[in-house]
């Protein structure tokens, strides 16, 4: 999944608290949003995904069925959908 679950900086346009750790995301942090829009910072959810585990630790949906990337390579807002 590294590859798969998009990372993002986060800039202070709105509150944001990883659901893993319940700390405020700070600017500049690196962060992933499942689609079921629980956000984690990137360090919380690899190790959770390291320990073997394939779901979002809050809700447990499917990370094999609810990961969007965007493809840098395809124009414009273009989604790709994996698996």
């Amino acid at each position: 999944f590294e590859n798969v679950i998009p990372v993002s900086k986060y800039r202070k346009e709105k509150i944001c608290r990883c659901c893993f750790c319940l700390c405020d995301l700070e600017e500049g942090d690196e962060f992933r949003e499942l689609k079921c829009n629980h956000v984690f910072h990137k360090c919380c959810l690899d190790k959770w995904i390291d320990h073997g585990h394939t779901d979002c630790p809050l809700c447990r949906g499917s990370l094999a069925t609810t990961v969007t990337v965007f493809d840098e390579k395809l124009s414009g807002s273009n989604l790709v959908s994996w698996f």
